[in-house]
């Protein structure tokens, strides 16, 4: 029996994993939202862990949490957000409410227990974490609203330890952010 249904009537909006080389911290809070009105953008900060990836883009940390450091991901020309409570200790995000068909392992892995070693492996070949706990949410209920569709949005879903952040935007980046 599969996990999804993507096609009729009732079909669920599709998670597909954002292109990044860490995992949102699911060990710690410390997910941040910060969104103005103008010029219509969200950012976001939280703890990302950089597993196999650190020495690569943390070179020259000297950090109390090696493999750990402050990210900021930046929304452009976002016009709506919302930051809410996880929904359960180990299902976040209500995983019935999305098709996960394009989410390689499920769910977070602890590193620590990674003993075949494929999730690391997946996740130094694809240079991109499997499930950072970062998602692009296709096929959104949300960003078809009419108020909304007319602005071309897309969807978006950052899951930390105690809350999740929902943004529409047109696009986003992601950067190191200076620990606070």
């Amino acid at each position: 029996m599969s996990d999804s249904k993507t096609d009729g009537p009732g079909a669920l909006p599709v998670l597909r994993p954002l292109n990044v080389p860490w995992m949102l911290s699911p060990s710690g809070p410390g997910l941040k939202a910060t969104c103005v009105e103008e010029p219509w953008a969200c950012q976001v900060t939280a703890y990302a862990l950089f597993g196999p990836l650190a020495e690569t883009y943390l070179k020259d940390e000297d950090a109390e949490d090696p493999g750990y450091h402050l990210i900021r991901v930046e929304f452009i020309r976002s016009g709506w957000s919302r930051f809410s409570p996880i929904f359960a200790e180990r299902d976040p995000i209500q995983r019935a409410q999305y098709d996960w068909s394009q989410v390689p392992f499920r769910g977070p892995v602890d590193m620590t227990t990674d003993g075949r070693g494929e999730y690391t492996r997946a996740w130094m070949a694809n240079g991109a974490c499997p499930d950072s706990g970062a998602y692009e949410v296709l096929e959104s209920a949300w960003a078809r609203e009419p108020r909304v569709a007319r602005f071309g949005l897309r969807h978006f879903i950052l899951v930390g330890h105690d809350a999740y952040v929902e943004v529409l935007a047109m696009d986003w980046k992601w950067s190191l952010a200076s620990r606070e």
